[in-house]
């Protein structure tokens, strides 16, 4: 990755498969997440509409993965309350790709995730990029899957997200994240 700052956001630019400039357009901000059990999402919004992107966040561990279950993860082409993608990692070292359109349209796309950190004091870098109709999905800077995106192309927002799923949030707890930025995604010219 080579790095080059312009006079009004930093931009880098990717080596291949993604032949790409980015340009920094959230972030990065830590902050944390609290849990209150109430089987909501708790998120954070970059309020940038976007349809390619690259997003990034340190996520760590509310709690061990034997203590409890946890997820974290990004929400993208975010248009409304419950319309966009999800893409989640779980303690149970698994992955989901969601689509939402008012109410879970399903499961799109799942699968394992072997070098998932799942300890009390743990974390994970995850990163997930957006091109069209393709994801690729990073779990500590390691390629995980990519996965079809082509049910919903519709710019939005990007979230970083956890308690996606019932029973995974415990009141009093919370999951913190580091250094979560989003990056606009363009063809080089």
């Amino acid at each position: 990755i080579l790095a080059t700052e312009t006079a009004a956001k930093p931009t880098r630019t990717m080596s291949d498969p993604f032949n790409a400039l980015l340009t920094l357009e959230f972030g990065p901000q830590s902050g944390k997440m609290d849990y209150d059990d109430d089987s909501k999402v708790e998120k954070q919004c970059t309020n940038v509409e976007i349809r390619d992107f690259v997003a990034e966040a340190v996520f760590y561990n509310p709690y061990s993965a034997s203590f409890n279950k946890w997820n974290y993860g990004f929400l993208f082409r975010h248009t409304g309350n419950n319309t966009q993608y999800r893409v989640v990692v779980s303690s149970l070292s698994k992955w989901y790709l969601y689509l939402w359109e008012d109410v879970s349209l399903g499961v799109m796309a799942e699968g394992n995730v072997p070098n998932l950190l799942t300890g009390k004091n743990d974390f994970n870098t995850m990163k997930f990029v957006a091109r069209g109709d393709i994801g690729y999905l990073y779990i500590n800077d390691v390629l995980i899957s990519s996965m079809n995106l082509d049910r919903r192309s519709a710019p939005g927002d990007v979230c970083a997200g956890t308690g996606f799923f019932t029973g995974s949030e415990l009141a009093g707890y919370s999951a913190g994240y580091e250094d979560f930025a989003v990056w606009s995604l363009s063809t080089s010219p």
